[in-house]
């Protein structure tokens, strides 16, 4: 198959690139560098990608830059795949932490017979509900009740990344959060487990560093308003 594994790092984090290659170039895997959209210095146009009015009513803060950036970088990535027509891409942030398995992704992808396209390779937050769908050796294909929080490493598809950009020229939440709401995207998120990557905990978020959403003015009433929306359509669908 017809694929890369993409790296989003920012042109200011050296360290984290040079981290994130030593770890891929023990495992042998080849990657290419995606430079990420750097929160501190978006364009006009960059900035105008956040759909504030949609927040206000639909999120509980107003994105901070950093977290626009983030999911502007991975909008590149998906742009990329459909671009250069991949059968798919790995898709890894620069503050991560491979297992040593982690190179039999593309083997295993070749093995599957559920249709897929997306998975996560890292879950390195709270844990969430699994249910296998299928087998392969140790490793299981599994979906979710609630896809897991944190874009650390996934696989995207063409059609994944197709259905990713038509649905979100314009978001207006964390693009981890935005995965969430699978219905909306409209994209299927499964995992692959047990988990070969996750985050290296040396690394404080760049993200956090540009500014903080524990400063950010809160919508309560919108969270709860969107929590009982989530639940609702969660349980209209059976997951």
């Amino acid at each position: 198959m017809n694929y890369k594994t993409f790296l989003i790092n920012l042109d200011r984090s050296p360290q984290r690139l040079a981290d994130a290659k030593k770890q891929l170039d023990a495992l042998d895997m080849s990657f290419e560098r995606v430079s990420a959209a750097d929160g501190s210095q978006l364009t006009p146009e960059e900035r105008a990608c956040f759909d504030k009015n949609t927040a206000q009513k639909r999120y509980h803060y107003d994105l901070t830059w950093g977290e626009v950036g983030c999911y502007l970088s991975h909008l590149k990535c998906w742009q990329k795949i459909v671009d250069e027509k991949l059968d798919y891409a790995i898709i890894l942030e620069d503050d991560l932490h491979l297992q040593d398995d982690f190179n039999k992704v593309p083997e295993l992808l070749e093995q599957l017979k559920t249709p897929w396209s997306f998975i996560k390779l890292g879950n390195p937050f709270k844990p969430r509900k699994e249910t296998p769908v299928e087998t392969l050796a140790r490793f299981n294909l599994v979906r979710y009740d609630k896809a897991p929080s944190g874009t650390c490493a996934q696989v995207v598809s063409y059609q994944g990344a197709k259905a990713l950009l038509a649905a979100r020229s314009l978001f207006f939440r964390p693009v981890d959060v935005d995965l969430q709401w699978q219905w909306e995207v409209p994209i299927k998120i499964l995992g692959l487990t047990p988990y070969v990557a996750g985050h290296n905990l040396s690394f404080d978020s760049d993200i956090q560093q540009i500014d903080q959403r524990k400063n950010k003015a809160k919508r309560s009433g919108v969270r709860l308003r969107e929590q009982l929306r989530f639940f609702y359509h969660s349980k209209l669908r059976g997951e």
